[in-house]
């Protein structure tokens, strides 16, 4: 075998998509992730609103490689479907686009679409591909099981 001329393509996906269904109306998922006082208790304390141009934050407790609060900015919003904005967590970082997208399946239950993109060399050695790892995992857990249950309390 030539080594020579054998080709490998290697793609690094430059962001995290997480989709999951969830067995209650979008109305409800909607209100979950646009109503800061819901939000709240499962993603990080924030002040959003679904509204083009609203900046806004995320908090948590800071540490050694976080500063404790992520920027944001509200982009689109096409209630209740979609809600897109701009997240940086970092003076350093380029800001990267979140966007929730929901759809309504027959049976009332709803199916989220959350996806982070944009990471790129300021996040670190192959456009973050550490740091990415970190955010998906923290996602699934937000997303699986701290929305669920609050969902269930609504």
């Amino acid at each position: 075998m030539n080594l020579r001329s054998t080709r490998v393509t290697i793609k690094l996906m430059k962001k995290i998509q997480l989709d999951l269904t969830v067995p209650y109306p979008i109305e409800t998922v909607w209100q979950a992730i646009v109503k800061p006082e819901l939000m709240s208790q499962w993603l990080m304390e924030t002040d959003i609103s679904p509204e083009v141009g609203h900046e806004f934050k995320f908090k948590g407790k800071p540490n050694k490689g976080w500063r404790g609060w992520v920027d944001c900015k509200v982009t689109k919003v096409d209630a209740p479907n979609m809600i897109q904005f701009t997240w940086q967590n970092s003076e350093k970082h380029t800001p990267t686009t979140i966007t929730y997208t929901l759809s309504k399946n027959g049976d009332n239950s709803t199916h989220i679409n959350a996806v982070n993109d944009g990471f790129d060399s300021t996040y670190g050695a192959f456009d973050g591909l550490l740091f990415r790892s970190m955010i998906k995992f923290g996602m699934k857990v937000e997303f699986k099981k701290k929305l669920p249950t609050v969902l269930a309390k609504m």
